[in-house]
Formats: structure tokens, sequence, C-alpha cells
């Protein structure tokens, strides 16, 4: 009798109605937050335990991003399944004749049922998620960000749920909502994965790494939205993060909008029909299609069936397996072949075309094997591991890049082609070549310049490029001795000497660390003829570890490295001998190895390992004076 009551006005009933019929999954949801939220407190409770007396805060925070991140996966996951329990009325006869009798209107059903829906979802993600952050994140910067993923979390509940309501409308069976959605987020990701697989594997530079600073990947893809918003935000990817976070609400509020016409348009007797909006099935056989057939292709030419990398074998087999994945989806969506069958043939003809024409296309490189980003673009750029934020230093790694694409376009003709080295093996083999290269490159040959290149946009976007499979020191396709006097210029300047000799400059750090060894001071003497290539001698002595000493030894050492013009040669073994008067080769160095004061933390330590020539004087008399150096300038330990 109640429900013939009900009215417009009524719309709190049928939200109480569709948050009840959740039950099971806020019972179940909430139980498994409780777990986890018992397993953050005995992690806590272990690591306080551990002999540790220092800041555990960057440990601690690790915790709790790992922990808000399960509990957004789950949250997702359970979105999918209240989504398809909430809206599965709308797929039983009598069901919507009962709903459809009721005095409400059918955008009070859509909206009531999908906010008492997300609702079931969110409030026990909320409430778990709010007692982890606090329990694991006491200062303010670090709650900020826990508060954040939660944030994502919801706005992700909700793109995910709005997505998943319009398309049970749209369908006539909870089968069709389960397959459209699932292979919706899968394909068009799969789409964007085959387009960078097709690129990785012929374009010079381009790797799969690539993929996750793009976006893209998550435009249809609601169900991932969270976990790119995470993403962009801890790496630091502004444009990127911001183009996510605003696509993640216009996503919601377009799928809502949708949800609402197809609300007004359902008719009850579509109920366990098929699939009403026809384009739906078309656009996910078409995706299917590319997904099975791009992968499959590419993996194929890549490893050389039907022709060691051609196009010829990638088309071949694109064709084959995405036709036998379109009939199979086609028969899946239609319950035949009855169905919509040559409009549908007609539309995996044009992306079959797309995909083919677009591959042909790659062979040219499209101008990305070329592509080197504009110093005045670039706000940092990252090579290797060292980060470089100095505009003169910007220049040069660009530089650095740049030689490196004129290499490959000075050895190599179009067309590129799938998983080959694209004839990138002319190496200095000859063991005397292989001894002069070194001598001649020592920076180059020590592993100095990294293959990989990330920069970071002014305006927030990312570009990569890595170059390990086709970039080694000794190839001869590359002019060496420019990337060489390149790569002097950057390691000479301020900001790599300083990066790398974080202990010297960084007066804080130094307050907080202490010798985990005697501080020693190295004297290697490499001998000459007869003796065997390569023999030595070290002499070593043990340097005082009083803070007093050390810090004086720092500022030495900081002021000799800021003068040297040619710091270069301290980091490699070859250009910087100092010949003794018994005419050997000698080679003076400071080896301190750090660790916090109050934290037995292995993951915490530093060291300082740098050499000390003899135009090192502020070091050298330095020593002297306490000392520890016994000769004028040669470094001679006795």
């Amino acid at each position: 009798m109640t429900l013939t009551t009900l009215s417009n006005k009524s719309f709190g009933k049928l939200f109480q109605w569709a948050f009840k019929r959740n039950k099971t999954i806020i019972i179940v949801f909430s139980i498994l937050m409780l777990l986890g939220i018992t397993g953050v407190l005995y992690m806590l409770f272990e690591l306080h335990a551990r002999e540790y007396n220092g800041d555990l805060s960057g440990t601690i925070s690790s915790l709790s991003v790992s922990a808000l991140s399960v509990a957004q996966f789950g949250a997702l996951a359970f979105t999918f399944l209240s989504a398809i329990r909430t809206f599965s009325f709308l797929h039983n006869k009598r069901s919507v004749d009962m709903f459809g009798a009721l005095p409400a209107t059918r955008e009070t059903l859509f909206l009531s049922h999908l906010l008492g829906g997300m609702t079931a979802v969110a409030v026990p993600y909320t409430g778990g998620s709010l007692i982890v952050a606090l329990l694991t994140m006491s200062a303010p910067g670090a709650l900020g960000t826990g508060l954040l993923m939660i944030l994502f979390g919801l706005i992700g509940i909700a793109a995910a749920y709005t997505f998943t309501a319009m398309v049970a409308y749209c369908c006539g069976t909870s089968a069709d909502v389960v397959i459209i959605t699932l292979t919706a987020n899968v394909s068009f990701a799969g789409i964007v994965l085959v387009l960078y697989s097709m690129m990785a594997s012929m374009i010079p530079g381009i790797t799969m790494h690539s993929l996750w600073h793009t976006p893209l990947i998550a435009l249809l893809s609601p169900y991932a939205f969270t976990f790119l918003a995470d993403k962009y935000y801890f790496s630091s990817e502004t444009a990127s993060f911001i183009f996510i976070l605003v696509w993640i609400v216009l996503f919601a509020v377009l799928m809502f909008a949708a949800g609402l016409r197809a609300a007004k348009k359902h008719k009850a007797e579509c109920a366990q029909g098929e699939v009403i909006v026809k384009w739906m099935p078309v656009t996910v056989k078409s995706c299917g299609s590319v997904v099975c057939g791009g992968l499959i292709g590419i993996g194929a030419a890549t490893a050389g069936v039907s022709g060691s990398g051609n196009m010829g074998s990638f088309v071949f087999w694109y064709l084959i397996v995405s036709f036998i994945a379109f009939i199979i989806l086609h028969f899946i969506f239609s319950r035949g072949f009855k169905s919509k069958f040559i409009p549908s043939l007609i539309a995996y003809g044009c992306t079959t075309a797309v995909v083919i024409g677009l591959s042909f296309l790659m062979t040219t490189g499209m101008g990305i094997d070329t592509y080197v980003p504009d110093p005045a673009s670039v706000s940092s750029v990252a090579m290797g591991n060292d980060e470089f934020k100095d505009p003169d230093n910007i220049k040069t790694v660009t530089e650095i890049h740049q030689v490196i694409t004129e290499g490959i376009r000075k050895e190599n003709t179009y067309p590129y082609y799938f998983g080959s080295d694209q004839g990138y093996n002319t190496y200095y083999n000859e063991e005397n070549e292989y001894n002069s290269f070194q001598k001649q490159y020592p920076l180059l040959s020590s592993g100095f310049l990294s293959n990989s290149f990330v920069y970071n946009k002014a305006f927030g976007f990312t570009t990569e490029r890595d170059y390990s499979f086709m970039y080694y020191p000794y190839n001869k396709s590359f002019d060496s001795e420019r990337i060489e006097l390149l790569l002097q210029k950057l390691v000479n300047s301020d900001e790599y000497k300083k990066n790398r000799n974080e202990v010297l400059w960084n007066k804080e750090l130094r307050s907080r660390v202490t010798p985990d060894s005697p501080p020693t001071l190295v004297r290697t003497v490499y001998l000459p003829e007869p003796y065997a290539e390569g023999a030595q001698n070290d002499y070593r002595i043990d340097l005082p570890s009083d803070e007093a000493f050390l810090n004086g030894l720092y500022d030495a050492i900081a002021e000799d490295i800021l003068a040297d013009k040619e710091y270069y040669k301290c980091l490699t073994d070859y250009g910087d001998e100092e010949v003794d008067e018994f005419g050997m080769d000698t080679k003076l160095m400071v080896e301190i190895s750090l660790r916090p004061k109050d934290q037995n933390n292995f993951m915490d330590y530093y060291s300082l390992n740098t050499r000390i020539p003899t135009r090192y004087t502020h070091t050298l008399s330095y020593l002297h004076s306490h000392q520890i150096l016994t000769d004028g300038t040669t470094g001679y330990i006795s």
C-alpha cells in the first residue's frame, strides 16, 4: 500500500530502497575496510617496535599512500558490482512494470537509484579511508595528500557509476551491461596501447614507458581515472593532472546528462531485449577487433613471423586476427548473425583502413624520430638519474639529444620497420679501437651519458625518449667527439657538481649524518711496466671523525670543486693522471660513508667519494695543516 503513495516528492523513499538494495555490498566493503585498517595498525606497531629512534614519517607516509590506493581499487570494484545490481531492475519485465507504475517520473527513478547506489559505496570507502589518513598522516601536508586521494576516489566513483548507469539504460540485459562496460573501459586503453606499441616497435626513442605520460589513455576509461589522477599528482605532471581531473568531472557530468536522457527514452518493453543504442556494440566490436588484431600483428611482425619486421607480416596477421575477433564479438552482441551485420562490417572495414594507413605512416617516423623539445619550453630535464633545471644545462642536454637524432637519420633510410634495431650495429669491435675510444672519450665510455631523456615542459606535459636499444657508447654512427665535449660542459656546471655531492653543499644534511665507518684518504698507485696491466697498490689512512674536522674538509673540497674547470677529469679513469717521481700514475681519493645519526635505516645512507687532484690546493692545504699529508702537493701518505 505504501508504494501507491509515492510521488516525485517522495525521492527519499526510492533513495532508501536503492541504498538498502546494496546492503550486502555495504557490509562486505565495510568489513574489508575494517580489515585493511587493522592491517595498517599492525604495520604501524611493527614499525615502531623496531629499533628506530628517528623520523618514520617517510615510511609511514608510503604505507598510507599504498593503503589508500588499495581502498580506491576496492571502491571501484564495488562501484561496478553495485551499479550492475542497482540498475538490474531495468532488465526484468516485472520490475520495470512495477517501477513504471509508481507515481514518480523516470528522471526521479534514475536519480534516486544513482545516488542511492553511489552512497552505498562512498560511505564505507570514505569512512575507512579517513581513518587510515588520520592514523598515518599527522603532518598537515601529508594529511592534505591523503584527503586529495580520498577526493580522487570519490570523483572516480561518480564517473564510473554514472557511466555504468547510462550503459544499463541503453541495454536490454544485465549481461550486455557487463560486457559493454568492461570492453569499453579496456578497448580504448587497448587502442592507445596498440598505438604506442607500434610506435615503440618502429620509431627510435619511443618506449612503452612513454604511454603513462599521456592522459589520453583514460579518455574513455572511467574506471582508470582515479589511478591516473594519483600518478600525475605524485609525479608532479601538472598539466596532465589538471587535464585528467577536469576531464573526470566533465565526463561524470556528461554521463549523468546522457543517463537522464536515456531514462526518459527507456521503454518497459525493452527489458530483456538487445542493446537499444545500436552504436554501442558497433563501437565495441570495432575497438575490440583493433586491440586483438593490433597486438597479435605487432607480436608476429616483431618476432619475424612471415617476414622479419616487415609491414606485410603485420597487415597479414592483423587482418586475420581482427576479423576473427570481430566475428566473435558480433556473435556475442547480436545473438548470432541476424542483426546489423552489414553496418557492423562497414564500421570494421573503416577502422581497419585507418589502422593500416596509420601503420604505414609510422614507417616515416612522422617527425617523432627527429623531435627534440625547444629548451625554452622545458622547465627541467632528467637524463638518466641526473636532473637539470638550469637553462644552460637544459640547452646542453637538448644539444646532446640533437646529436643522437642526427646520427639516427644519417645512418638510416626510411621506412622504419617493426621490432628491429634499425641497423645500429657499427660498433668499435676491435680491441685496439675499443681502448682508443675509452681514452679519447672518457665520459662517454664511462656511462655518463644516459640513453634516456625525460623533459618536463613549462606548461606541465612530459616528453620522454629512450635510445637504450640503439645507442651504445661505442657506436660509430654518432658524433662521439661532439657528445664528449657537451658532456664535459654539463659535468663542469655548478648544478651537476652540487647534485652529485650533496653533503658538501647541504649543511642541514651534514648536521643529521655521521660517518658509518672511519673516513678514509686513499692514494692509489698504478704500477708501470713491467708490472701486469692494471696493477695497483692502495695506501690508506683514516681521517678524524669529529664534526669540526669534517666540516672544514667539506668546505675545502666544495671550494675546490666549484673552482675546477676540468671537473670531468675527476669522474673517469682516463685523462687526469698524475705521475709521481717514479713515473707511476697516482690517484688521491677521499672516501666517506655516512648514515643518519638517529636512525639505522640502511636506505638513508649517503657517501662522498671524490678525487683530490693536485689542483685542489685548498683541500691539500687543509690536509697538510692537520698533518694528514706529509709532503708537498703530491698527496703522498706516509
